[in-house]
């Protein structure tokens, strides 16, 4: 069963008795929650799927695929930086920027300041590929979003910032366990 929200019907936490939403009892509630889980998991199946098929059309793995989109948010990083924010070694990065120079979607430089250091950067045909890819979906989620009131907006943002914390930390817990489940 999928429950549709009424968008007209005015409703707050503060107006509700504990254990109930907007007038629904504590099973109403209890199966809410049942549909927000089996979402959020399909939403990540979602997510992966498209992944999985945007990396196999640009010809490179899922791993490169991060590391362009980590390029193409911050215009540009060094080596180290994109190992931090992939949490790969320095060795692994260096052998992804090898693999998506290769294929066209990224540049090395000597860095500004100390020629020692490189600087990589995304080229013009990644910002192609990723605006005929990703650009139609940011158009079709823009129509989506247009759908929401601006208090149900900063809900989604708020619901969405929040989740993305649990992930972050439940990933770190996981991380300190080490390998095989042991820690």
């Amino acid at each position: 069963m999928i429950v549709k929200p009424n968008r007209g019907a005015a409703c707050s936490r503060e107006a509700e008795p504990a254990g109930t939403l907007c007038g629904m009892s504590r099973h109403s509630r209890e199966t809410l929650y049942q549909q927000v889980g089996a979402e959020v998991r399909s939403q990540q199946r979602a997510v992966d799927l498209l992944d999985e098929e945007v990396a196999r059309h640009l010809g490179i793995n899922r791993t490169d695929l991060r590391g362009l989109d980590v390029l193409l948010e911050l215009g540009e990083a060094t080596p180290s930086r994109l190992a931090r924010e992939l949490r790969l070694t320095t060795g692994s990065v260096t052998t992804l920027i090898d693999r998506i120079e290769r294929r066209g979607y990224a540049t090395r430089a000597p860095g500004p300041t100390d020629r020692r250091s490189v600087v990589v950067r995304p080229t013009p045909a990644a910002a192609r590929a990723a605006g005929e890819i990703y650009g139609p979906l940011a158009r079709a989620g823009q129509r989506l979003l247009a759908t929401y009131s601006e208090r149900e907006l900063e809900l989604l943002i708020d619901l969405l910032r929040r989740s993305r914390e649990l992930q972050e930390a439940q990933a770190e817990k996981v991380r300190r366990l080490g390998r095989g489940g042991k820690g």
